[in-house]
């Protein structure tokens, strides 16, 4: 069941913590006080309440092409899937934030899961960085989506972890091809990484991340543009492959996100 939902800066908080983004944009409190404005919500946040009320959509997908706009705290969106028609396969995932699509960016680019039997996920080689799980957070996330735990659960939560992956490959580089990227995005200035796009491949049956056991990501980066970088991502564990994604993000300014992208608290005095 699709319920209406406004992500709290309690809720954003806890997103953040368990999928390990320290990003101050998200910070409910640091937004306020220094500049009077709303936290904003984390893509994945959105995309992770949409696609757990579509439930087992996802699990009949092996692809899902993945678009974001700005939400922030307090505002109020209502997730909503369409069923398969004809030949395509495919199912519509929406977010609607008075009548807009948050999860939109134009006729073409919308988010949707379906099924591809003719595609590849391709093979690659990168960086292979080990994260822990703590054993509440996956019970933490399944709490923020309103889910009990599940496959599906688990698997939009170890989606919603390669977002770590990725912020890791830029500020701790751990190979050339990443130091290069880290120094194209330093030479960018001061700027946050927003997902321009993002395309998820499902390799077979759909698995969740166990709590209790340690998840792997190989991240491989390339520059796409002066502000953008684009990677592959493979997500493992106990050495099966959850997933694969290809994702495009720019480098968006400080100043930008804070002037035009954050919204202002109403009532509020900016600092």
């Amino acid at each position: 069941m699709a319920v209406p939902i406004a992500f709290t800066d309690a809720a954003i908080s806890e997103f953040c913590r368990v999928t390990h983004d320290d990003n101050y944009i998200h910070d409910g409190a640091i937004m306020r006080e220094r500049y009077g404005k709303l936290a904003i919500v984390p893509g994945m946040l959105t995309f992770s309440y949409a696609a757990s009320a579509a439930g087992r959509l996802l699990a009949y997908s092996n692809r899902a092409d993945i678009y974001f706009r700005a939400l922030h705290s307090g505002e109020l969106i209502v997730p909503g899937f369409s069923l398969p028609r004809g030949d395509t396969l495919e199912s519509r995932v929406s977010a609607f934030r008075k009548g807009e699509d948050v999860l939109q960016l134009d006729e073409q680019r919308y988010t949707r899961l379906y099924t591809d039997n003719g595609y590849r996920a391709p093979c690659f080689d990168g960086v292979r960085r080990c994260f822990a799980l703590e054993p509440d957070e996956l019970e933490a996330f399944a709490g923020i989506m309103d889910r009990e735990g599940n496959d599906i659960t688990g698997f939009l939560f170890s989606f919603a972890q390669s977002s770590s992956a990725l912020l890791s490959s830029l500020s701790s580089p751990e190979s050339p091809q990443e130091e290069e990227l880290h120094y194209a995005v330093k030479e960018a200035g001061p700027g946050f990484p927003v997902y321009l796009s993002l395309q998820l491949h499902i390799p077979g049956p759909i698995r969740g991340a166990e709590a209790h056991q340690p998840i792997e990501f190989v991240t491989l980066g390339e520059t796409a543009g002066k502000r953008d970088v684009s990677f592959r991502v493979r997500c493992e564990q106990n050495g099966a492959v959850l997933y694969t994604s290809s994702a495009l993000l720019r480098i968006v300014p400080e100043r930008v996100i804070i002037e035009r992208v954050a919204r202002d608290i109403p009532n509020s005095k900016k600092k």
